[in-house]
């Protein structure tokens, strides 16, 4: 058995997901929560997760990296468990490739998010670094609980870095940005805009999320805490 491992590790969570099992109709929760499971990973296998998914080409073009075999390579590393209405991803890397995997990372959140976001499921959550154990589903470390508190601290609809990873990057990278408060989170909105101009089959458009997004805040008008979460998203728009 191996023990800990040096991992990029991700926590996420549905927004107010208690309120959704109160109102939302059955069908419509098992189907997101089945799409979510179908992420989940056995001996390091994620087998929903297609070979060319994410809009990386010109990075790893500029670092001279082999496009597939580095979707092949992290698909084969990646890690997936999820229970109930949250997920956590766990990928090993090293000094050397610490860059391009946690860039890959953010992609493969950004578009996690922007697909659930099209169904009214809005994410929250975190991205830590250090040791972890991840293995048929038996996950802890101290990269998983930094991951989980962040979760916690971002608030709103939003996955925010830990410190050590803004301390370890070197340069600047598509998919993500620095908000006012000074955390640093995915950008899943401007990944969702490149999506949308790009020929691909997968279906991503940042119309119906504006859309939802605005609905969302007129439900919620008595309830401030929920729509300051929605009125953060639409400023970022």
């Amino acid at each position: 058995m191996d023990g800990y491992k040096n991992s990029i590790v991700v926590f996420l969570d549905i927004l107010g997901f208690k309120k959704k099992v109160e109102n939302e109709k059955f069908e419509k929760i098992f189907n997101t929560l089945k799409y979510i499971t179908a992420w989940n990973s056995c001996n390091g296998v994620n087998n929903f997760t297609p070979e060319k998914l994410f809009c990386y080409e010109d990075y790893l073009k500029d670092k001279g990296i082999d496009e597939e075999k580095i979707c092949k390579d992290i698909k084969s590393d990646l890690k997936v468990s999820v229970f109930s209405d949250s997920m956590v991803i766990a990928l090993p890397y090293t000094e050397d490739d610490f860059e391009v995997r946690f860039f890959m990372i953010v992609c493969f959140v950004s578009y996690l998010m922007g697909k659930l976001a099209m169904s009214n499921y809005f994410l929250r959550g975190g991205i830590a670094i250090g040791e972890m154990f991840n293995d048929d589903n038996i996950f802890f470390g101290k990269a998983f609980l930094e991951a989980y508190s962040l979760e916690q601290i971002a608030v709103y609809p939003r996955v925010i870095f830990s410190k050590k990873i803004e301390e370890k990057l070197k340069e600047k990278m598509p998919y993500i940005q620095k908000c006012e408060d000074g955390l640093f989170c995915v950008d899943f909105l401007n990944f969702v805009k490149k999506m949308e101009n790009t020929r691909t089959s997968i279906n991503m458009e940042l119309e119906p999320i504006k859309n939802l997004v605005n609905e969302n805040i007129v439900k919620s008008d008595k309830e401030l805490r929920i729509r300051q979460k929605y009125e953060w998203l639409k400023r970022q728009m």
